[in-house]
């Protein structure tokens, strides 16, 4: 292998890493709404509880900070969205939310987090200009930590959604029962 073809591997690989791996912070203030969004998502991600966000390719991550009604609204904004089926998992514990980038920046307190990947997903537009029909729901993430100003007595999940653990008290339940 010649020098000249050693270096352009050597740039080619370099750019392709990088270029795989774009992202930055979401600005703040309101979201412009993507393409592929849903309708009526961006008035959701743009509630005022919106404390930081951030995306990495085509994944959206979006931190809020609020007590239990402003969280229940948040639900209620997107049990309207009929194409979103959204996985609500309990944490116990704080949330800090910051970018991944973000090592030396102090960490804001946050009590929700939702997650969305929009990967290869088309628009609505496409979808309906293809075969007519509407896309597939969106598979979306959020995790709610009870260590904060969420009361899991009074939170109101709407039933469309699907509820589970995060598994961190399981997983310490099965390590103090192995010590004995």
């Amino acid at each position: 292998m010649t020098l000249r073809s050693a270096l352009a591997a050597w740039l080619a690989l370099s750019l392709t890493a990088s270029a795989m791996a774009l992202g930055s912070d979401h600005p703040d203030g309101d979201i412009t709404p993507q393409p592929a969004w849903p309708e009526g998502m961006a008035e959701v991600v743009n509630a005022g509880d919106r404390v930081h966000g951030f995306w990495v390719n085509a994944t959206d991550v979006f931190f809020f900070a609020g007590d239990t009604d402003r969280l229940n609204a948040f639900l209620a904004g997107f049990d309207a969205i009929e194409t979103i089926d959204l996985t609500v998992t309990l944490h116990p514990g704080r949330l800090e939310a910051r970018s991944p980038w973000d090592k030396d920046e102090p960490a804001k307190p946050a009590d929700w987090r939702l997650v969305m990947e929009s990967w290869g997903r088309p628009t609505p537009e496409t979808v309906q200009a293809l075969n007519g029909g509407d896309p597939a729901p969106w598979a979306m993430q959020l995790d709610v930590y009870l260590g904060g100003e969420i009361d899991l007595d009074r939170l109101v999940v709407p039933e469309r959604m699907t509820v589970k653990s995060g598994g961190e008290i399981e997983a310490f339940i099965r390590q103090h029962q192995g010590r004995d």
